[in-house]
């Protein structure tokens, strides 16, 4: 009988945008947790994260920033509304 081996987590890398444009790149170990909060290292402002959006394997439930539950919010726009326009562009 074999035994199942347990791969430990890798760090995450979390990049979001602080409100002076700057980049943010944080360091996460999965089996520690998301930190409450980081300085900008562009205008030194603390940017809040929302805990409880990590689980110990490694697997992003949401945003770490605004807390959303969903990472992207998809638009429904009709897919023959999208077709015209291209097509449109294509033709102008």
């Amino acid at each position: 009988m074999s035994e199942t081996q347990v791969t430990p987590a890798r760090p995450l890398q979390l990049r979001f945008d602080c409100e002076c444009k700057a980049l943010q790149v944080v360091q996460v170990d999965p089996t520690v947790g998301t930190p409450a909060s980081i300085e900008c290292a562009g205008c030194q402002r603390v940017i809040e994260l929302t805990p409880g959006r990590l689980d110990a394997d490694g697997g992003l439930w949401g945003c770490q920033k605004c807390g959303h539950i969903e990472l992207y919010t998809k638009k429904d726009v009709p897919q023959a509304l999208g077709l015209g326009v291209v097509v449109v562009a294509a033709i102008l």
